[in-house]
């Protein structure tokens, strides 16, 4: 139907109609569907749907509009709905609403009328409008239709009518008959048609090719109806006919559709049945068909090398021989709009006016039009197919370009097939090789899903862990598995490979016999093409008896330790004990003395007699003088004292001792950071206390910290002991002054900060980024291992996440600064 018909047929309908896209939208509607329901003009609702307007209307009266209309579309039959709705007005009508499919350039519509039957009670006007519809579709059908009394003449035409017979307006046409307006031949057939329907009373239906007035010829369909009274007499005949000139074209081009398929599906078949392997094959035979289809003189494939920018002719079949080879890099526009993806279907007469190479190429082949589809590998041309044509039996597909796309896109996917199994061999291969590499690999490889459950095993594997391929299989490994709480580092080796990121770290295992060994762990995600993750590759090195000899080395450095300790501690210990032991001694000489004086005394005071007092005082005096008793009386409460004081110190170094030592803590705990420094001070006394002095300044704010208090302390002693190892060596080197060892505690945030300071030797530049590395050293040979500062760092970074990090000047000192968590994290994400 013509659609400005259709907007004027809506505009002039006494009653609401509207007009709704294949969207539910309103495209055009009249003033009494406008302002009844939504109270607004009709151009205020176009374009949008009834959810997008404000109205009286309920929800669910709304939803059953929409999947009527939705039914509608679907079923493209008339649906009819009886509703009382609220409308604009506050007044509630009852409708009867009529919807029905409107086609126009292969698009839907759906017309919408409303008969509104609150005003429409009575038969009458239901006939009147009925009668009022019925000339409105009259006039507005695509079909020409008149009606006929019993002689032929004409009762009533319509508007399609009337433009066939070349009549300005219908009403012309009333009284005429056939023989006014075609040939006698037409007229005499037309007149035996219509008696043969009046006689049967029944509808018959002819199709026929008639000339029109103004030499215009169709093909049309009619049907001839009797017009039979209520009483059963015929008195008339109405014609309804169609214009199926275009049908019948279409019918043509859709049996050569058909036949197009046909060859699709042979073409298909081709490259299915000989797989990417035999693709030249394939192609060779659908080139061969499709020539024959396009009615091509001649039909060849090239394929483009990119690199070299050059064509190369795998295939050409032509009825034509010794014909030029065809570069489509030479035809400019063409292989422009190839590298477009666009397909070139050109005529003779669109180079008329042109005298580049297509137009060449066009007269000295005498081409009717070429067809070239583009081969397109993941969005790159990577080659071509031309169908040269001399007979203009196909140009109609040029208006079905999508049909050659199809065909298009087919060719160029089982080129990408053969492409892609050409690649997938030589990956295969390379795979291969890769796999012979990994079986043979001196590490140990595994596969997982995206889920983490295993897949592959390398026979390293097996030979390190006892389990087998079927032990693993669809299992996790102990690493990634969510029950493992003995491995606090599970749920950031997930976040951090689920993340795209690779993770490599230090890990305990468990073999099948129970056996424990330890590798270094690398595992990475595995991404497809899109870049989305779809596998895990874990490499692991057994470390086992790397780490035997780290531990052995970092017992001895702490034996070492122990050792430098020990012989400290005995120093420290001797003297107090050296004193002690002379006290001990003197008293005991000075408590025999003592004993005699006393002894003596007695005895003198059994043989005097009470008038021999003073000679008594005498001979006392005389025994005072000869045991030296003044001297002992005012020694032995000084060496008691001092044996006291000797005691104390001994306890004091005992103490600190078990303190730093704190046999048994292999857990982390809370531990007062400032008195485990204060004990490190103490017993490596020996070790600082004749070239240096220990300035301790605790920060007051600072709690309790969570860490292993014993390693702590033995970094605490390490670097206590290397500050005095390089005041010893500066001041060997100058003038013997005793040097100064700071250590200061402070807290930053959530973490504790202790900072020791010295004013020895200092690190030369070029070894600051060597003093962690494990066996470096710049003490004389025979004086360190190179494992302190390395079993620090471990300490510091790896048990604790905290940072260790130096500062020095060669020749005026160094500082280290010791950053670690206060807390417990864990306790915290809790």
């Amino acid at each position: 139907m013509d659609f400005s018909l259709l907007n004027n047929l809506v505009n002039v309908i006494p009653f609401p109609a509207y007009i709704k896209n294949e969207d539910g939208k309103y495209i055009y509607s009249n003033p009494n569907f406008s302002r009844l329901l939504y109270g607004k003009e009709p151009e205020e609702l176009v374009n949008k749907s009834p959810l997008e307007l404000d109205s009286n209307f309920s929800a669910e009266q709304i939803e059953i509009f929409l999947q009527a209309d939705k039914k509608v579309l679907k079923t493209e039959i008339e649906e009819r709905i009886e509703s009382t709705l609220k409308c604009a007005d506050e007044k509630y009508h009852t409708f009867h609403v009529i919807k029905t499919i409107q086609k126009h350039n292969s698009k839907q519509y759906i017309l919408g009328l409303m008969i509104d039957l609150t005003q429409n009670k009575k038969i009458e006007k239901e006939l009147e409008l009925e009668q009022t519809l019925l000339n409105i579709f009259l006039e507005n059908i695509c079909d020409s239709v008149k009606f006929k009394d019993r002689f032929g003449n004409y009762l009533k035409i319509n508007n399609a009518e009337a433009r066939l017979l070349k009549l300005a307006i219908p009403e012309l046409g009333v009284g005429k008959n056939d023989k006014d307006f075609f040939s006698d031949r037409h007229f005499r057939e037309f007149k035996k048609y219509d008696a043969e329907v009046l006689e049967s009373k029944k509808s018959k239906v002819i199709e026929k090719l008639i000339s029109f007035p103004g030499n215009n010829e169709k093909l049309m369909r009619t049907t001839k109806i009797p017009l039979i009274s209520n009483k059963g007499s015929v008195y008339g005949v109405c014609e309804i006919s169609k214009d199926i000139t275009q049908q019948k074209e279409e019918e043509s081009k859709r049996n050569y559709l058909n036949l197009f398929e046909k060859v699709i599906s042979k073409v298909s078949n081709y490259f299915i049945k000989n797989g990417p392997d035999k693709f030249f094959e394939a192609m060779e035979l659908s080139v061969r068909d499709l020539s024959d289809y396009f009615y091509a003189q001649r039909g060849y494939t090239y394929v483009l090398d990119n690199d070299e920018f050059e064509c190369k002719s795998f295939y050409e079949w032509g009825n034509v021989q010794d014909m030029p080879d065809f570069n489509i890099t030479f035809y400019h526009d063409w292989y422009e709009r190839l590298s477009k993806h666009e397909i070139v279907f050109d005529e003779q007469n669109s180079f008329e006016n042109s005298s580049g190479k297509e137009k060449e190429m066009f007269d000295e082949q005498k081409l009717s039009h070429i067809i070239i589809l583009p081969l397109i590998n993941y969005s790159v041309l990577d080659g071509y197919i031309v169908f040269e044509c001399t007979k203009s039996k196909t140009l109609w597909l040029k208006n079905h370009s999508s049909i050659l796309f199809v065909l298009s896109e087919l060719i160029s996917n089982a080129f990408r097939n053969y492409e892609i199994e050409k690649y997938r061999q030589e990956v295969e291969d390379e795979m291969r090789k890769m796999m012979r590499a990994v079986d043979q690999s001196a590490n140990m490889v595994f596969i997982t899903d995206r889920k983490a459950n295993i897949e592959y095993i390398n026979p390293k594997y097996t030979e390190i862990s006892g389990f087998s391929f079927e032990d693993v299989i669809g299992k996790k490994p102990i690493i990634l598995q969510e029950t493992n709480q003995a491995n606090i580092k599970t749920k950031e080796i997930w976040k951090t490979i689920i993340s795209g990121k690779e993770w490599s770290g230090k890990i305990q295992n468990k073999s099948k016999q129970g056996n424990i060994y330890w590798v270094n762990l690398t595992l990475s995600p595995i991404k497809s093409l899109k870049g989305e993750i779809t596998n895990f590759l874990g490499i692991m090195e057994d470390i086992t008896e790397k780490m035997i000899a780290e531990n052995r080395n970092a017992v001895s450095q702490k034996l070492e330790s122990i050792g430098q300790l020990a012989a400290g501690i005995a120093h420290e210990i001797n003297t107090p004990m050296q004193y002690i032991g002379d006290n001990t001694s003197f008293l005991k000489d000075a408590f025999a003395s003592l004993s005699e004086f006393v002894n003596s005394l007695e005895n003198l005071i059994c043989q005097s007699s009470p008038y021999e007092e003073k000679v008594l005082k005498d001979k006392i005096d005389e025994l005072k003088i000869k045991m030296d008793m003044e001297f002992i009386i005012s020694e032995i409460p000084r060496s008691i004292e001092q044996s006291q004081t000797g005691i104390e110190r001994v306890t004091k170094i005992v103490r600190a001792m078990k303190d730093f030592s704190h046999p048994g803590a292999k857990e982390k705990s809370y531990y007062d950071i400032n008195h485990g420094i204060q004990v490190t001070i103490t017993i490596s006394k020996n070790e600082w206390k004749y070239v240096a002095d220990v300035d301790f300044q605790p920060a007051t704010n600072l709690p309790d910290i969570y860490c292993l208090q014993d390693e702590l302390n033995q970094v605490i002693l390490n670097m206590i002991i290397n500050s005095s190892h390089a005041i010893e060596e500066k001041g060997t080197e100058s003038s013997g002054k005793k040097g100064l060892i700071q250590i200061v505690t402070q807290r930053e945030n959530d973490f504790a900060v202790i900072k020791i300071l010295d004013n020895g030797k200092g690190i030369k530049p070029e070894n600051i980024s060597k003093i962690f590395d494990p066996f470096f050293t710049t003490k004389q040979v025979g004086k360190g291992t190179g494992q302190g500062l390395a079993i620090s760092h471990d300490i510091i970074v790896n048990k604790h996440g905290g940072q260790i990090n130096v500062e020095s000047k060669y020749g005026y000192g160094t500082t280290f600064i010791i950053k670690i968590p206060i807390y417990n994290n864990d306790e915290l994400k809790a």
